[in-house]
């Protein structure tokens, strides 16, 4: 039975409308049939989905009838033992076209209303369903029931070696499917079993209701699949070409075996481009050869030659007994679309094999458009198709993009051959009716892209002109010759100084005549190696010419570099040791270099320090830096220098006149300095007479100027007392040590001038601060000096010590505080833990006398002491406990615990109402916030029992407390 445009709505819901084409599995219709991808949807009464197809069909979907588990989106493989997966499947597992009831033991029913239009008509369709799980026979059952066309079979898959019918009611409106899943003895985690792909008919309405039953009598899952066939054949080329598609018919056989030979879908023959059928593609604007290659009409597309026509003879089959019509496009622009002027038509009658299009109006000249490759669109149809976008009932569309060869302009150069010398130009020139030119190979070319390009090649080379029209290309080649140069070298340039020569040296690697210029100077201008005597700087060119007439200069520069005159200092006399500048400066810039070093601190500047021992006659020659030199010479005499014999230093009392004493070796004037004291300062002994200590100095100076210089201290006596006291005080009842140095005889008086003593030592024990005198005699000026000494006495500190409570039953502790000092230290008694605070506890068990050193700022100590009574007659009865607490987080009376108890060691319990223990502890410092293995405990009385060890004896304490919130 043959059947036109199957559509299939096969429901899932889809998001990305693209991606609905199966791309796993055995199945033959992979690239016809659209899924529906549930993903995200949501089955309910009255819920509806949208979606439009490739092909333009728009289909909804309404669910109404809804009854129990609902199923959900889930992939094709619902389970190990599914089996439609091997026909259709997705690698995309975020897709889902299966709907999936979850396994439990009732039953799912819907009803699904499908409308389908296109263009906003109504359009009849087929749609089809199946099993997704594997139903166990006698198990579980899925039936279909349509207001549609009596159901038929598409497809049949098989992997069991079982035989049997899995379909009720085929060819009917209701069907039901069971018996899809076999046992698999060898492996149960590979699916073994068989599933049909049912299909029914929907009336040209574009309305069919489908009623679905997912029954079972035992435990478990349940699925089945929907989709819609949209089979096209599509054009590949890109999307601004527009998208064309024809529908795919069909013809089905054996439609409700379930056994060999399975149920199959055959398509059409009947119209075709080239020998292969199409086949159906799934996306637009990607190749579309999924199946074979259905893009086979043509195989060669003739040159243009440029007669405005242009003619496709296109293979094609029409065996469907009325004339058929062919439609081709053109893209002549190749602006990547198809226009109005581009398309040419021919009728098709029945049984032909062949076809001529024709395309008039093309230009001379190919238009470049913004790709290089022609865009070529056929479209086969029983009915005109005069767009080259949009859907067909039937044929095939073929899509090419290709390049054409056009007939082109000639093409001539200006030259074919030319010989030149080395890095010499060459002009090349092309001509033609072309708008690009390209020449390789680009090595020694001023451009590539022009058509009169400069070529300066290093070696003998054959340039290729390329000229380019769109698709016309010609190409020509000129050769070019490259004479070798003389390869010349030459000498480096020379530098002489004024009046010397040079020689200048050429060479050539090829045989060649040498010529000289300026000749003036040289003594030949035709030879490779003349001398050169010029008087100022000169340039010399050298030009040599090969056989060929090929020729190569080179320069050489002769500088002529002036002679240094040099600037001397005259010849000297000079003291001995004193040193002398010496002057050999060039008037041009110059290293220098004197002779002999002796005696100089630097032999290699212009103006060294000359210190000779003995006469001496330097010469100094200064260097430019082209090496021309000049010299100059100057005397040094040396003078002798007086040695001084003079008195020693003294030391005198003031007013007492000394005698200064001093005597050259060599006849010498004298001048002392400073004058001050002297009754004469140009003797050689003076008597000096100076107010303070001073350093005379004398200057001794011979006849020939040369000078010495000595100096003689007059210290004039003063005593240095230094006394050593106290620096801060003494503590009331303390002694101080008074020294003092400096002095030869002493004398200590207290305030009332009473004598204590008269060594330089003394030891006093002041009750309060005192000033002592103490009188200095110097024998050797006859000098007293007396100086007040004062002793500071600073009292002890005024202390206090107390104790924060007595010791009892319900205080076993207490804190001693300690004041009136900044350091404090405790006698060593057991129970206190740090003997330098001022606070320390203690837990004393009987009457106990604690003592305290304390030390204030000035260093002075007072020992004070304080007794802690200890009383251990109270009874254990009296320790105080709370009759309730609420433990509700407010910060008050939370926990229940202990207060105000001494005890030494502690057992407390706590018990609810039913004697069960709620609370343990053998802490004083643990309490019970009324929580039970974390639990909060209810309102209501609790019953205690403490057990403690106390410093007044053991004991036992019961009571209730009640817990309030």
């Amino acid at each position: 039975m043959k059947r036109n445009s199957l559509l299939i709505l096969l429901f899932l819901t889809s998001f990305s409308l693209k991606a609905q084409y199966a791309d796993l599995g055995q199945g033959t219709l992979k690239g016809g049939i659209w899924w529906f991808d549930w993903t995200g949807f949501t089955i309910a009464d009255g819920a509806s989905k949208t979606f439009n197809t490739t092909d333009g069909l728009t289909v909804k979907i309404t669910f109404s009838k809804v009854t129990g588990p609902i199923p959900a989106p889930s992939v094709m493989n619902t389970w190990s033992g599914a089996v439609l997966h091997f026909l259709y499947d997705f690698s995309n597992t975020s897709i889902k076209p299966a709907l999936f009831a979850p396994g439990q033991t009732n039953n799912t029913t819907f009803t699904m209303q499908v409308d389908a239009t296109r263009n906003g008509v109504p359009t009849p369709f087929t749609f089809c369903a199946a099993d997704a799980e594997a139903s166990v026979i006698n198990v579980e059952a899925t039936t279909f029931i349509t207001t549609g066309g009596n159901w038929r079979t598409l497809q049949f898959y098989r992997n069991s070696t079982t035989i049997s019918n899995p379909l009720t009611g085929c060819g009917t409106q209701t069907i039901v499917i069971t018996d899809t899943q076999h046992s698999n003895a060898a492996n149960a985690f590979i699916p073994i079993g068989q599933s049909p792909l049912m299909a029914t008919d929907a009336p040209s309405t574009g309305t069919v209701s489908v009623e679905v039953h997912m029954d079972k009598n035992s435990y478990g899952g349940m699925a089945v699949a929907f989709g819609i066939l949209t089979p096209v054949d599509r054009g590949d080329l890109p999307a601004s070409y527009g998208y064309a598609a024809h529908k795919i018919s069909y013809t089905e056989s054996n439609s409700c075996n379930y056994d060999v030979p399975f149920p199959t879908v055959t398509q059409d023959p009947r119209l075709k481009l080239g020998s292969v059928l199409p086949d159906a593609d799934p996306l637009n604007d990607v190749d579309d050869n999924i199946t074979g290659v259905d893009e086979e009409a043509i195989t060669t597309f003739p040159d243009y030659d440029r007669s405005g026509t242009y003619s496709l003879n296109v293979p094609l089959t029409n065996t469907t007994g009325a004339a058929v019509y062919l439609s081709g496009w053109f893209d002549i622009n190749r602006n990547q679309q198809f226009d109005a002027n581009e398309i040419a038509t021919a009728i098709i009658p029945n049984t032909a094999t062949t076809a001529t299009l024709t395309w008039t109006g093309i230009p001379n000249k190919p238009v470049q458009g913004s790709t290089k490759l022609f865009g070529f669109r056929f479209r086969l149809s029983t009915t005109s198709v005069t767009t080259a976008s949009g859907l067909a009932d039937n044929g095939e569309v073929e899509d090419y993009l290709t390049a054409l060869k056009w007939v082109c302009d000639p093409l001539a150069t200006n030259i074919t051959s030319k010989a030149t010398c080395a890095g010499t130009p060459v002009q090349l020139n092309a001509t033609g009716n072309y708008p690009t030119f390209t020449w390789t190979p680009a090595a020694g070319l001023s451009a590539v892209n022009i058509a009169n390009p400069v070529a300066t090649p290093a070696a003998n080379n054959t340039y290729t002109i390329t000229a380019t029209d769109g698709d016309c290309t010609q190409t020509a080649n000129i050769a070019i010759t490259v004479n070798p140069l003389p390869g010349l070298t030459r000498s480096a340039d020379a530098t002489i100084c004024n009046g010397t020569t040079t020689q200048l040296s050429a060479a050539a690697t090829v045989p060649s005549g040498y010529n000289w210029s300026p000749a003036t100077s040289l003594d030949d201008a035709t030879i490779a190696n003349p001398v050169a005597n010029p008087q100022t700087t000169t340039s010399y060119t050298v030009l040599a010419t090969t056989a060929n007439g090929c020729t190569e200069t080179g320069n050489i520069t002769v500088k002529v570099s002036p002679v240094p005159v040099i600037t001397k200092s005259p010849d000297v006399i000079m003291c001995a040791g004193t040193g002398t500048t010496l002057s050999g400066l060039a008037d041009l810039t110059s290293n220098y270099s004197w002779s002999p070093a002796t005696g100089l601190n630097n032999a290699a500047i212009a103006t060294p320090l000359a210190n000779p021992v003995t006469a001496t006659l330097y010469s100094v020659t200064a260097t430019t830096s082209d090496g021309c030199t000049s010299s100059a010479s100057i005397m040094v005499d040396v003078s002798a220098v007086p040695s001084l014999t003079k008195s020693t230093d003294v030391i005198t009392c003031a007013g007492t006149p000394t005698q200064l004493s001093v005597l050259a070796d060599i006849a010498s004037s004298y001048s002392w300095l400073p004058a001050t004291g002297l009754d004469d300062a140009t003797s050689s002994g003076p008597l000096a007479n100076p107010l303070t200590t001073t350093r005379y100095v004398v200057t001794a100076t011979t006849a020939d100027g040369c000078s010495i210089k000595d100096s003689i201290l007059v210290k004039i006596h003063q005593p240095d007392v230094n006394i050593i006291t106290p620096t801060s005080g003494i503590c009331k009842g303390e002694s101080a040590v008074l020294k003092v140095t400096g002095g030869n005889t002493y004398e200590w008086q207290d305030a009332d001038n009473t004598f204590l003593g008269n060594t330089d030592q003394l030891v006093v024990t002041p009750a309060s601060t005192t000033t002592y005198k103490l009188i200095v005699t110097d024998n050797i000026c006859q000098l007293n000096q007396t100086m007040n000494i004062p002793v500071i006495v600073n009292p002890a500190p005024v202390t206090a010590v107390k104790y924060a409570n007595p010791i009892d039953c319900t205080h076993p502790e207490t804190k001693l505080t300690a004041s009136g000092g900044i350091q404090y230290i405790w006698e060593a008694v057991a129970g206190i833990k740090d003997l330098s605070i001022p606070d320390p506890v203690v837990k004393p068990i009987i009457s106990t006398t604690y003592h305290v050193q304390v030390i204030d700022a000035n260093g002075c100590g007072s020992i004070d002491s304080v007794t802690v009574p200890v009383n251990t007659t109270t009874a254990l009865s009296s320790f105080p406990m709370a009759s309730a607490f609420t433990p509700n987080g407010d910060g008050k009376n939370d926990c229940f615990g202990f207060k105000y108890w001494g005890a030494l060691t502690v057992d407390f319990n706590i018990f609810n109402r039913w004697g069960e223990l709620v609370f343990h502890s053998t802490t004083l410092e643990s309490c019970w916030d009324g929580t039970y293995k974390g639990e909060p405990q209810p309102i209501g009385t609790y019953v205690y029992i403490i057990r403690a060890k106390t410093l007044c004896g053991d004991g036992e304490r019961k009571g209730t407390v009640v817990l309030l919130r």
